[in-house]
């Protein structure tokens, strides 16, 4: 595993290295025209190294988390192991993650429509990430092979659908539609899972607010409710740190599960 997670970060780091000298030799054009605060920096800052800073630097929330996923190995106990804290389950989680990462930062970095296709298709495997293994840790809590096998086929599975619509322009008048829909329906899956495996709603409700706060303020910036594209507070930056934030406190509760009193 230690030796698999070096390859990745190895890869991060060239391919960083190769977008960021693109970006300086000529920062791509923007795909968008108008629709957030941060397209108003765009006219303004056209050949800026980070043309989104707070969103950019936001985005290292979800590295955060994959380096999380990469030392809970080393904090696992084998006598309390449940299938969220398997190796190759954590694995899945650190490489999602890392696209997710790497798909937002380049897409707030250039704007351009490689970096737009990467950070969706980043959103979408870091959360389903989240739902498959809810799913198959609610039918199973103990990391036995068939659960790990169970997992990973789904979480591989939705990829190619993923990818697909991916593909949508940022003008398209249907990409925010898809997103939210694709992004809600799995939250409501997300959120049935966790009810069957007996959460309390406490819980459940404190991970739902903080995803409807981020949301609210991600809403507010890009219907201008509260548009300051020269304030380092940008709404959309809010929503990476309350999503990266969820997603750690749901990983904290699956991790948490004991297979000897839960399974």
């Amino acid at each position: 595993l230690h030796s698999l997670i070096f390859n990745l970060f190895a890869i991060i780091i060239i391919l960083y290295i190769f977008f960021f000298f693109l970006m300086i030799r000529r920062p791509p054009r923007s795909t968008l025209s108008s629709s957030s605060a941060a397209s108003d920096v765009y006219k303004r800052q056209a050949h800026a190294f980070l043309r989104e800073p707070s969103n950019a630097y936001s985005d290292l929330s979800y590295l955060a988390i994959a380096i999380w996923l990469s030392t809970a190995v080393l904090r696992r106990d084998r006598r309390k192991s449940n299938l969220a804290s398997e190796p190759a389950v954590l694995g899945v989680g650190v490489l999602a993650n890392l696209l997710h990462f790497v798909g937002t930062f380049f897409n707030h970095a250039c704007r351009c429509y490689p970096g737009h296709v990467l950070d969706v298709m980043g959103m979408y495997t870091a959360v389903w990430y989240l739902v498959a293994l809810a799913a198959v840790q609610m039918t199973s809590v103990k990391p036995t092979k068939s659960a790990v096998l169970s997992f990973c086929g789904l979480w591989i599975a939705a990829l190619p659908v993923f990818f697909a619509i991916s593909q949508q322009r940022y003008d398209s008048p249907l990409r925010e539609h898809t997103e939210n829909s694709v992004i809600t329906l799995m939250i409501l899956l997300l959120t049935l899972c966790f009810a069957r495996m007996g959460f309390p709603r406490t819980t459940i409700t404190k991970l739902l607010a903080v995803v409807v706060v981020g949301k609210g303020c991600h809403e507010m910036d890009i219907r201008r409710v509260y548009c300051d594209p020269e304030s380092w507070f940008q709404g959309h930056a809010a929503w990476h740190i309350a999503t990266a934030w969820a997603m750690f406190l749901v990983l904290q509760e699956l991790q948490a599960k004991n297979p000897a009193r839960d399974s």
